[in-house]
């Protein structure tokens, strides 16, 4: 299964301009679907881009595309 980032656009509660803000992570075979999984159950999330891999603060890397789930 691909891993899609999600971003949400909103106003800046102190500067008051919209701003991206990264959303959660979405689990879905394509775009496609996991953009319809966003406009059916978070309306006001856009999928951004596929997830191939991930570095945490502890320099842990998560490899979406080589995981037993693809």
């Amino acid at each position: 299964m691909k891993t899609w980032s999600t971003i949400i656009y909103a106003r800046h509660n102190i500067t008051g301009q919209f701003t991206k803000f990264v959303g959660p992570n979405v689990k879905a075979p394509t775009r496609q679907l996991a953009t319809e999984w966003c406009e059916k159950n978070c309306g006001y999330l856009h999928v951004d881009d596929e997830l191939v891999a991930e570095v945490d603060e502890n320099g842990t890397i998560t490899d979406y595309e080589n995981t037993e789930l693809n």
